[in-house]
């Protein structure tokens, strides 16, 4: 199977079984970038780069309000972090789809670097990048 294969089995099956629903966009760039990443003490290059994005990711949605994206982003810190206003919340709540995604990349051999943000709650983009050796 190849990168685009693995990645609609991603959008489409296993988010289905996880949160009961789909990926809403995927977006690819197949080109082979210059950039390199790291895993594990090996450079890779990358080649194929998905973007996954999700407009009301299920996990997200008790997080998010109507107050807006500076209360949800506020709701959405950790505990240790909620007294300091000079440290950036870490994005705790994307840590576990991350996880998701890059364990199942991993156990059907496909090596990925794989970043999940949030730009307002309860949105969600993973962005996976492909070594060029796979």
């Amino acid at each position: 199977a190849n990168h685009l294969d693995i990645i609609k089995f991603v959008c489409k099956d296993l988010f289905l079984y996880v949160y009961s629903k789909q990926i809403d966009n995927l977006r690819t760039n197949h080109r082979v970038s210059k950039t390199s990443y790291s895993i594990d003490r090996a450079s890779l290059t990358t080649q194929g780069v998905f973007v996954l994005q999700s407009h009301a990711f299920p996990p997200l949605i008790p997080l998010s309000s109507y107050k807006g994206h500076a209360a949800d982003m506020e709701t959405a810190k950790p505990a240790s972090q909620l007294r300091s206003d000079t440290e950036r919340a870490d994005p705790q709540h994307l840590i576990f789809p991350q996880a998701l995604i890059q364990g199942a990349l991993s156990r059907l051999g496909m090596q990925a670097v794989v970043m999940v943000e949030s730009s307002g709650l309860p949105q969600c983009a993973s962005v996976i990048r492909f070594a060029a050796d796979d």
